[in-house]
């Protein structure tokens, strides 16, 4: 996905803000997150139009985080985030994403009705230490 964005817009993606118009890791971060909640159904849409601002610099943010700096490019960059963040399909790795987020889904309902068993096991008759101790011949 950061290379969607990074050749969509044509920026490079950075770790802090420079002078000349870039991608933020952390913004580009947030994007992932916003598909990954798409993917889970649980989706915040940081990404919204009325969500997403822009100041007098070039800063386009989103939930109060810079996405990127593009002086001049604002609108267009902040449509073509807007668009990264809300098409789940462009996300080259969604299949093998959605699967494991199954299984794992799968897995955990699983594994929780387990611990439900387990943690019965003492209310079962015969079991605790109190039966054990008037059961006949013990």
């Amino acid at each position: 996905m950061s290379h969607y964005l990074a050749d969509s817009t044509g920026l490079p993606i950075v770790e802090r803000l420079t002078d000349s118009p870039a991608l933020m890791l952390r913004g580009v971060h947030m994007v992932v997150e916003e598909i990954l909640a798409q993917i889970q159904g649980v989706s915040v849409n940081r990404f919204s139009e009325a969500s997403m601002d822009t100041t007098a610099s070039g800063e386009i943010r989103a939930g109060g985080v810079t996405v990127a700096l593009a002086p001049g490019q604002e609108d267009s960059l902040s449509l073509l985030v807007r668009k990264a963040a809300n098409e789940k399909e462009q996300f080259p790795e969604r299949d093998s994403v959605e699967e494991s987020y199954s299984n794992l889904k799968e897995s955990t309902e699983h594994l929780l009705r387990m611990v439900s068993y387990l943690r019965l096991l003492p209310y079962l008759p015969g079991d605790c230490t109190v039966c054990r101790r008037v059961e006949p011949g013990n």
